[in-house]
């Protein structure tokens, strides 16, 4: 049996899915009120997220019927809308986790409200690179789950459901495409897994556990370096293909099953990471985009989007979303972010202040 066979077989034992919990448990929310209550530290990282729940309540949620992002220039008015629409998003979450704080009936009115608006009107078009902008509606649906009546939950999966379903069809439509395993698939498993612990549809478990392993085999070398890296010849896509799969990793150790540290012939996403930290750290220099292969890229940077300016300097700065969901497989990375944060606090982003709960798994 090869290698990839070999591991998918082996996470495929796995117990069957269930609707599970894969943001907080019970008993991490619990440790999370109170480190609130006697950590200023704590306190003061998750004010920003308090500050924007406050701001939501008296906010209208946008839905869009089609979220519009990917292959778009910045200018372009369809991914204008689809950005303040997405507002949303960081709206819904910081509600949820208030609302789980604190119990408050208005809260959870306003967060079901997001919620519903969009499952009401969005429709997944299986683009991953829109689709995964919807990860804080699969973790706001989980912290509100077992408030929400039958009826409710019956719509927001519903909607969970055509998102992955739509995502699946256009993996098999184009399985030959450099898309079905590029970056693209890593945010296409990361959005079905979460369909999958949101749902408890074990449809979508069996095809992140079985496309899993072959995205470690297909995207990334033994080196740790990624299709991504020399295909655009930028750091910014190595990290953007990283970290949906620590999200996906994430919510699957929330639920028991170790998806991470998986390495299929020598390829893991420890090394992944462990390929960007040396730019990351400023030991070693990048400069993005020279030798991109991507037609994009070069679209990109004559409509003056600077960041996709080819030779310009990687920014560690950028590495620091991959950074913190790494946190909550390796607490080593914790001074490397508060560095690049410029704060030594222990918890320098309600990121990593929520990493830190999440890690402590009863």
């Amino acid at each position: 049996m090869c290698a990839i066979a070999a591991c998918a077989a082996a996470i495929l034992t796995l117990s069957p899915v269930g609707a599970q919990s894969y943001q907080c448990t019970q008993a991490q929310m619990d440790r999370l009120e109170g480190l609130l209550k006697g950590d200023a530290a704590a306190r003061a990282a998750f004010a920003p997220l308090e500050r924007e729940a406050t701001a939501a309540l008296s906010a209208a949620p946008r839905p869009v019927a089609a979220i519009r992002s990917e292959g778009l220039l910045d200018a372009d008015p369809l991914k204008i809308a689809t950005e303040k629409a997405l507002g949303d998003m960081g709206k819904v979450f910081a509600l949820s986790l208030m609302w789980r704080l604190e119990r408050k009936p208005e809260t959870l009115g306003k967060a079901s409200d997001y919620l519903l608006a969009w499952a009401g009107v969005n429709r997944g078009r299986g683009d991953p690179i829109d689709d995964t902008n919807l990860e804080p509606a699969f973790r706001a649906y989980d912290l509100l789950r077992e408030a929400l009546g039958p009826a409710d939950r019956a719509k927001i999966e519903a909607w969970f459901s055509q998102v992955a379903d739509a995502e699946i069809e256009a993996f098999a439509a184009h399985p030959d495409r450099t898309t079905s395993f590029n970056n693209w698939n890593s945010h296409r498993l990361k959005i079905v897994g979460l369909a999958a612990f949101a749902t408890g549809d074990g449809k979508y478990l069996d095809f992140v556990l079985r496309e899993f392993p072959r995205q470690l085999s297909r995207d990334f070398l033994p080196d740790g370096s990624s299709f991504d890296f020399h295909e655009r010849d930028a750091l910014h896509y190595h990290l953007y293909s990283v970290l949906p799969l620590l999200s996906l990793c994430e919510a699957a150790a929330q639920n028991g099953r170790p998806l991470y540290p998986t390495s299929v012939e020598g390829r893991s996403i420890a090394k992944a990471v462990g390929f960007a930290m040396p730019y990351i750290e400023g030991r070693e220099r990048h400069a993005e985009f020279l030798g991109s292969k991507v037609e994009f890229d070069r679209k990109r940077a004559e409509a003056g989007q600077k960041a996709f300016a080819a030779g310009a300097a990687f920014d560690p700065k950028e590495a620091l979303p991959m950074l913190e969901a790494f946190y909550y497989f390796d607490p080593e990375v914790l001074p490397l972010i508060q560095k690049l944060r410029g704060n030594e606090s222990p918890y320098p982003s309600w990121a990593v202040l929520l990493e830190s709960v999440e890690r402590a798994r009863p």
